[in-house]
């Protein structure tokens, strides 16, 4: 089920529909810290085939719920693991309040991971409140709604892509600009991507990128006019 990105980075993808039509899939991306600790980021659904690769690669310690969009399976791994502390985007404590997330992204968050991971919140959708990262040793950046890239895609996923335009590219899709409240706070959030040497984008739909990375992340970053500085 592993595929591996880069060094102590992994990626596990699965099917899923979204209105039993439109195969969006999801993705969870494995990094192993240097303690040899399991960080995972937007989970997929447990099963114990899963559970015995995972273990096979560290302990599993942290588990991410990187958005108020991407937290479907959290609680079956939160059960799976009770040790493991739990990370909730903003808001997600009070959509999932069953789920008893140990912290919430804030501007006062600490993680020893930070040493190794960089967390960059997205400001200005507050319906979304999505948190990309990035690995630092291995130059990945790891978004969930941020980017779409379906160059696999068939059937109604294929035309969905196609009207969308992330069908041959790499693209913020048109539904996650529509949760935009505050344009200049969402630019310039984004401002950090500008700096980071990014070899590796992991996207939780569909697609790793790997093929010129630095510049297709730019170039979308040129589309979306998000400042230089």
């Amino acid at each position: 089920m592993l595929e591996q990105i880069a060094e102590a980075v992994w990626s596990v993808p699965a099917p899923l529909k979204v209105g039993g039509l439109i195969a969006l899939n999801t993705r969870m991306t494995i990094v192993r810290l240097a303690n040899g600790d399991l960080w995972l980021h937007s989970v997929i659904p447990i099963s114990p085939e899963l559970q015995q690769e995972v273990d096979g690669l560290g302990t599993v310690r942290h588990l991410v719920a990187p958005s108020c969009l991407h937290h479907l399976f959290v609680g079956e791994w939160m059960a799976a693991y009770p040790e493991a502390q739990s990370y909730a985007a903003k808001g997600l404590e009070k959509k999932r309040p069953e789920l008893p997330f140990s912290v919430r992204f804030g501007s006062e968050f600490h993680a020893d991971w930070l040493d190794e991971i960089n967390l960059l919140p997205i400001d200005g959708m507050p319906s979304v409140n999505e948190v990309v990262f990035y690995q630092r040793a291995s130059e990945t950046l790891i978004a969930t709604e941020l980017f779409f890239y379906l160059p696999e895609a068939e059937g109604m996923t294929h035309l969905y892509a196609l009207l969308n335009g992330f069908k041959h590219k790499m693209k913020t899709p048109a539904l996650y600009k529509f949760a935009i409240k505050n344009k200049p706070q969402f630019l310039l959030s984004l401002t950090p991507l500008r700096s980071w040497p990014i070899r590796h984008v992991a996207m939780c739909h569909y697609y790793i990128l790997q093929d010129e990375a630095q510049a297709v992340v730019q170039q979308e970053l040129d589309a979306l006019a998000v400042p230089s500085t």
